[in-house]
């Protein structure tokens, strides 16, 4: 790759990691959320489906549970996290599942519980820093 590729590669490169500085920043409508995070859910306990219960995909379902604490807060993460657990239970129930096993769910929903609380408390703190932060660059503006 030439020099001038390169220098037209690297400002696109730098504005996609200056976006994703301000990843917290975004603001997402509570129903949008809703919508977004029933989806993934879905299609996450579809591709369980197809996968069959013998192969977990378990791990994939903190992504709707990680967006719905970080965007909306911990009460709303807990809706997701019951939401996910009944799309794997029925994945794995439609998938032909033997036996169903209340230890797992309760452990499932357990662990996703406890995720959802430190992604929510994560992002409390995120948004508190950025506040101090901007309060104090504010401050020194105004002072300078």
């Amino acid at each position: 790759m030439n020099d001038s590729a390169a220098n037209i590669r690297r400002p696109v490169f730098d504005r996609a990691i200056a976006n994703l500085r301000n990843f917290h920043r975004l603001k997402i409508s509570r129903g949008s959320l809703t919508i977004a995070c029933f989806i993934l859910a879905g299609l996450i306990g579809y591709a369980d489906y197809l996968t069959g219960y013998k192969q977990s995909l378990l791990l994939f379902y903190f992504l709707p549970i990680s967006l719905a604490a970080w965007f909306a807060n911990f009460k709303f993460g807990i809706a997701i996290v019951a939401v996910c657990v009944m799309v794997w239970v029925l994945s794995d129930l439609a998938a032909g599942i033997p036996t169903l096993e209340f230890w797992n769910i309760g452990m499932a929903f357990a662990s996703y519980v406890l995720f959802a609380g430190v992604v929510s408390k994560l992002g409390i703190l995120v948004r508190e820093l950025d506040r101090r932060v901007d309060e104090r660059t504010a401050a020194r503006a105004r002072d300078a």
